[in-house]
């Protein structure tokens, strides 16, 4: 009879990530228009998980995924997307992020 082996599995369904943004005490570096409202708590489902680790196995880390999303205006009562309009990704680690924007066109 085989050992029984278990595997870690996400469950993403009901795994999000949460950051927030709070431009009066940074400014964002991926704006592409004035922000109207300050303060931006932002909650993301998350996509897929990679765990990298290093060729002698001794050490790991785990990066995670969110969809992508269009960027828009929060707070707009109308005309919330932006033009031109982009996707934005984000990957995460425990101490590191990675932001995307792509636009559809260059110019």
């Amino acid at each position: 009879m085989k050992p029984k082996t278990t595997m870690k599995v996400m469950d993403f369904s009901h795994s999000f990530i949460t950051f927030s943004i709070d431009s009066l005490k940074k400014q964002p570096l991926t704006v592409s228009h004035r922000p109207l409202i300050t303060l931006n708590h932002s909650r993301k489902p998350i996509d897929c998980g990679l765990i990298v680790m290093s060729f002698s196995g001794k050490s790991s880390e785990q990066f995670l995924l969110v969809p992508s999303c269009k960027t828009e205006i929060l707070a707009a009562r109308e005309d919330i997307w932006t033009k031109p309009n982009a996707d934005f990704i984000l990957v995460f680690s425990k101490d590191k992020f990675l932001a995307l924007k792509t636009y559809a066109f260059i110019g």
